[in-house]
């Protein structure tokens, strides 16, 4: 939980909702509306703005940034899924 401006927010890991096998100590949280609620999601990293080209061949989810590979997700539809049953 962050407080921001007096709103107490959630504040869910990106790397455990993105399953992601290398643990990291977040060190930022990005404020998203997700369905008129704000969330916070811990990162390791800022986002920033890059130019893809889409004609790369590349699969949607996947990029190289500057050389390194980068996932792209949406970060409404990571907060809203619902957990898989079984």
């Amino acid at each position: 939980m962050v407080n921001l401006r007096g709103d107490v927010l959630p504040v869910l890991d990106a790397g455990l909702l993105l399953g992601s096998p290398f643990p990291t100590d977040p060190q930022y949280v990005l404020v998203i509306d997700a369905s008129g609620s704000h969330i916070g999601l811990a990162v390791s990293g800022l986002p920033r703005i890059v130019e893809l080209d889409v004609a790369s061949g590349a699969t949607p989810d996947v990029r190289t940034v500057d050389g390194e590979p980068v996932v792209m997700a949406d970060a409404v539809a990571l907060v809203e899924r619902q957990p898989e049953n079984g």
